[in-house]
């Protein structure tokens, strides 16, 4: 059994609850901050956890990802920290009267929030550790570099998109200006699906400078991707400080 925890805010998002399952599955420890503890148990049920390694490797806190107090208690983890941070955080797609931005979210500045009371919190508390901190994105996000999504998709990343995106930014943009000891991965995920798991192994990796253009990729396979990349592996990741763009 793993002595490393791992720290989970959006853990019932697909991406990060994929990834909690099999980080405490695989005997890994972790702590997620959630709005709804009733609702993580469930889709761990579903998931086929047991609950006896959800009672043994999991700690949920219920509150928000807004409150620092809260995220401060996640991050002590009652004094012993924590290794990753793994951020899933995300609002829900909801139409709106508009024809420039059809789209947006019920809390359109969700990201931004997170992750900037995140970073507050791991610069101005004395934590045991320098975690790790994991940001699940998007293809598209960016537009200082080469397209990393096929030409096709273009009106769903530049128009469809835009709302959504622009919290993502900032998400991002904060991450770049603060850079947090432990380093930072910003995981940028190609179109996500409801789809089953298709493997680890049939995911393609790429970068800013060398994007991989895909159309799709599993809630599922995110999960595991994060799973095996960076949570599994111990010591400095691949794309520390950097980006890295996943796909089908």
């Amino acid at each position: 059994m793993s002595t490393r925890t791992i720290a989970f805010f959006g853990a019932t998002g697909g991406c990060a609850n994929s990834c909690l399952a099999k980080t405490i599955e695989h005997g890994f420890n972790a702590i997620a901050l959630v709005r709804s503890p009733e609702k993580l148990k469930g889709q761990l049920s579903d998931r086929k956890v047991s609950i006896d390694v959800v009672e043994q490797r999991l700690v949920i806190v219920k509150d928000d990802v807004r409150d620092a107090e809260a995220v401060g208690k996640v991050l002590d983890n009652d004094g012993k920290g924590v290794d990753v941070i793994i951020s899933g955080i995300g609002g829900i797609p909801t139409p709106q009267f508009s024809l420039l931005r059809p789209l947006t979210m019920t809390d359109p500045n969700i990201c931004g929030d997170a992750v900037d009371c995140i970073l507050s919190v791991m610069a101005q508390s004395k934590l045991p550790k320098q975690p790790l901190l994991v940001v699940i994105s998007g293809n598209g996000v960016r537009n200082d570099g080469p397209r990393d999504y096929p030409l096709i998709l273009t009106s769903l990343y530049r128009w469809l998109l835009a709302d959504i995106y622009d919290d993502k930014r900032r998400m991002e943009a904060s991450l770049m200006k603060t850079k947090p000891a432990g380093g930072f991965v910003i995981v940028r995920a190609s179109p996500l699906t409801d789809g089953p798991s298709k493997g680890v192994e049939v995911i393609r990796q790429g970068t800013m400078q060398q994007p991989v253009l895909g159309y799709s990729v599993s809630r599922d396979d995110v999960g595991l991707w994060l799973f095996d990349n960076l949570v599994r592996q111990e010591g400095t990741p691949l794309f520390l400080n950097g980006d890295v763009s996943i796909t089908y």
